[in-house]
C-alpha cells in the first residue's frame, strides 16, 4: 500500500504554501511601513513625492510597497524643513521682482527706440533745410518744384520741433518765393521795362534775399537753430 503523498511535495500544496509565505512577507512589510510612518510623525516633517501622495494610505499593498523606500528617505532635519518653507515663501516676491525688472528694461528699450526714431526724423528735416539752402545759392533762382518739394519734405516739423523751427522753414520758403519773384521782375538795360517797374526796388530785394541765403550755412545760422534738438554730446 502506497503511502500518502507528502504535504510539501504535492503541487497544489506547494502553491498554497507559496501564497502563505508571500502573505506573511507582505504583512511584515506593512508592519515596517506603519512603524516608519509612526517614527516620522514623531520625529519631524515628511516630504513625499507626488508619486507617493497619489495613492491614499492603506489603499493597497502595492501602493504601500511602492512608498516604502521613499518614506524611509523622507525624514529631514527640522532646519531644512524651515529653510524650504522660507524659500517657498520668498519665491512669489522674487518672481514679482524679476517681472518688474524685465518690464523696466523693456520700457527703457522702447524709450531709446522712440528717441532714436525721433532723432532720425529730425535729422532728415535738417538735411532738407541744408539741401534747399545750397540749391538756392547755386544760382539764386529757386524753382517752383524745388520749393514745393521742400514744403512737403518738412511738413512734419510742427510735430518734431519747437515753434522756432517751423517758423524758420516758413521764412526759407517766403524768402525763396521773394527771390524768385525779384529775379522774374528784373530787367537790365537791354530789356523792355514794364509799366510801374522800379529797378532800384527789385535790385534791393534781390540783394537782400541773396545775402540772407548766403549767410545761413557759412555763419552757422541754420545749425544753431537745430543744435539743441540734434546735439547728442550732452
Amino acid at each position: 500500500m502506497c503511502g500518502a503523498p507528502s504535504l510539501s511535495r504535492a503541487p497544489g500544496n506547494r502553491k498554497f504554501i507559496t501564497v502563505i509565505l508571500i502573505f506573511l512577507s507582505a504583512g511584515k512589510k506593512v508592519f515596517r511601513v506603519q512603524q516608519t510612518l509612526a517614527d516620522i510623525r514623531r520625529d519631524g516633517h515628511v516630504y513625499s513625492s507626488p508619486l507617493a501622495s497619489n495613492a491614499p494610505n492603506g489603499s493597497s499593498l502595492a501602493a504601500i510597497f511602492g512608498r516604502t523606500i521613499m518614506v524611509r528617505f523622507a525624514r529631514v532635519p527640522h532646519w531644512i524643513a524651515v529653510t524650504l518653507d522660507v524659500l517657498k515663501a520668498l519665491l512669489t516676491p522674487v518672481i514679482a521682482a524679476i517681472a518688474v525688472y524685465i518690464a523696466y528694461q523693456q520700457y527703457q528699450v522702447n524709450k531709446r527706440k522712440f528717441e532714436f526714431d525721433r532723432y532720425e526724423r529730425r535729422i532728415h528735416i535738417y538735411r532738407e533745410v541744408r539741401a534747399v539752402l545750397i540749391r538756392v545759392q547755386r544760382d539764386f533762382k529757386p524753382e517752383i518744384a524745388e520749393l514745393q518739394n521742400f514744403i512737403t519734405a518738412t511738413a512734419e516739423a510742427d510735430f518734431l520741433f519747437g515753434p522756432e523751427i517751423p517758423a524758420y522753414i516758413d521764412e526759407i520758403v517766403k524768402r525763396g518765393w521773394a527771390l524768385r519773384s525779384a529775379h522774374n521782375q528784373y530787367r537790365d538795360m537791354f530789356q523792355p521795362v514794364p509799366p510801374g517797374y522800379d529797378h532800384e526796388k527789385v535790385v534791393s530785394e534781390m540783394h537782400e534775399q541773396e545775402t540772407w541765403f548766403t549767410e545761413q550755412i557759412p555763419t552757422g545760422a541754420a545749425k544753431a537753430k537745430f543744435k539743441k534738438y540734434l546735439d547728442v554730446s550732452r
